[in-house]
């Protein structure tokens, strides 16, 4: 299955994926919050950079280097962080779809797991 098929075929799974990410990550994308490592890398840029070398993260290092965020935008940092993680939900889905090869069903990832891994806590309270 292409692509674009899959698409066409799970649009309540993929708006099922956007939904959940909205109500996990939706408070990002709409105030001005950052992480520690944010703070950190506004404080001290270099420092924070060898902490990284020290800790073997070389490829966040070098990605720090090529986009060098001088003034760094909170908003398009967050919303193209939760982009690029919906994106590879997307993905992940899509390949699942593609290795259980089924043509003929509507592969719906997320509620099948959602279904299936019924609250084991209900049980125990």
């Amino acid at each position: 299955m292409k692509l674009k098929e899959f698409l066409e075929k799970n649009k309540k799974t993929i708006l099922g994926i956007l939904v959940l990410g909205l109500i996990t990550y939706g408070i990002k994308l709409i105030t001005y919050s950052f992480s520690i490592d944010t703070e950190a890398f506004l404080v001290n840029r270099e420092g924070l950079l060898n902490s990284w070398i020290a800790l073997d993260r070389y490829g966040l290092v070098f990605l720090k280097n090529i986009i060098d965020f001088a003034n760094i935008n909170l908003y398009l940092a967050n919303f193209m962080g939760f982009l690029f993680l919906f994106l590879a939900v997307i993905v992940c889905v899509y390949n699942v779809s593609k290795i259980t090869n089924n043509k003929d069903k509507r592969v719906n990832i997320l509620l099948r797991w959602t279904y299936n891994n019924k609250s084991n806590y209900s049980r125990a309270v």
